[in-house]
């Protein structure tokens, strides 16, 4: 399960995870799932998950496979740009005419005991793979910060 701890910017609701409608949490019940939503899969692929991993129902295979390492992913041109199979990465077409998102980023990290944390970033502006690596350090610092909180079950128990 994806779970969305924090998020902000022009909406009111959007200024409290509450508030979500619909990215609340996102279930990672199965690999043809994740695979339908382009962004996630794209996340996942980038931290070195195999999407069919979810299938196995194996817990320990982040933890041995992924380990702590870090990955990003960029969007360049969140309008136009596709997936292998011709979707568009950001399929909410809507969204990204009306706020002018021109660019997405995300990064990702696990926790020691296999957990992910995450961040995506929609932006108006267009952004390089150099301005979004930047952002690695940021996630890195929330993730050591709430490591304790993890692997004491007091978040995502």
């Amino acid at each position: 399960m994806l779970s969305l701890l924090g998020t902000s910017e022009q909406e009111t609701d959007w200024n409290s995870p509450s508030k979500s409608k619909g990215h609340l949490g996102i279930p990672l019940i199965s690999s043809a799932f994740v695979s339908a939503i382009p962004v996630i899969s794209r996340l996942l692929k980038k931290l070195g998950v195999p999407i069919d991993w979810i299938d196995s129902d194996d817990s320990e295979f982040i933890k041995k496979s992924v380990g702590t390492s870090a990955g990003l992913f960029l969007v360049v041109d969140a309008a136009q740009a596709t997936d292998n199979e011709g979707r568009k990465i950001v399929a909410a077409h809507d969204f990204v005419a009306k706020y002018y998102v021109k660019s997405v980023f995300g990064t990702g990290e696990t926790y020691a005991n296999g957990q992910i944390a995450a961040n995506i970033v929609f932006c108006r502006d267009s952004f390089s793979r150099t301005a979004a690596e930047l952002f690695l350090n940021l996630l890195g610092s929330f993730k050591s910060r709430s490591a304790p909180l993890v692997a004491n079950s007091k978040l995502f128990a």
